[in-house]
């Protein structure tokens, strides 16, 4: 792993936090079951266990709504 320089903490360590279920509804706007949907079919990434608690990278999920967004648009403009 390569150091981070100083100052570039900000947004990629935004990035990389670990969201729990609640606030991925939130994110997306999606329902549970929904979401649960989607992480079967293979749309959205399997969770992370960490203890009892499943949590997703926090990239993954706001990969999946910028995809969302291009696909709702066709593709690029």
């Amino acid at each position: 792993m390569q150091p981070v320089p100083d100052g570039a903490h900000g947004a990629s360590a935004q990035a990389d936090r670990l969201l729990r279920l609640p606030q991925i509804l939130d994110l997306t706007g999606v329902g549970r079951t929904t979401w649960l949907t989607l992480v079967s079919r293979g749309e959205v990434g399997r969770p992370i266990k960490v203890g009892r608690a499943s949590v997703w990278p926090e990239s993954e999920v706001r990969a999946f709504i910028r995809s969302r967004i291009e696909a709702s648009r066709g593709g690029a403009r």
